[in-house]
């Protein structure tokens, strides 16, 4: 059997920040895009940490299964989600764009740890 959270190629794993709905103006209309938030630490360079935050973007799909009242269901928890990166590059220069994966799912890792799900 696969594994699925190996199987995705890129996790993140950190806190739970929560979710939100933005609404833009796209070419072809009004857009509205559902993001969750991960916060992750990383050294600071001076032996502390900091906090980054991180916005994945959830598939509408996902979004109407969910994944947003879930999102918020694991504010502060320990998390992982599957994501896919699409690089890109605009007048401000180049920056990555974190898509939740279709077929994820947002995992506490204290139960994947355990053995759970």
């Amino acid at each position: 059997m696969i594994d699925l959270l190996t199987a995705q190629g890129v996790i993140i794993r950190g806190r739970m920040l929560g979710s939100r709905q933005q609404n833009t103006q796209g070419r072809n209309g009004p857009i509205t895009r559902h993001e969750i938030g991960i916060a992750i630490s990383r050294s600071n360079g001076f032996g502390g940490f900091q906090e980054e935050q991180i916005v994945v973007r959830v598939p509408s799909a996902l979004a109407q299964a969910g994944i947003p009242l879930q999102a918020n269901s694991m504010i502060d928890k320990l998390v992982e989600v599957p994501v896919w990166l699409e690089a890109w590059s605009g007048q401000r220069g180049a920056n990555v764009t974190y898509h939740m994966s279709n077929d994820g799912v947002i995992r506490n890792v204290a139960n994947v740890e355990k053995g759970k799900e």
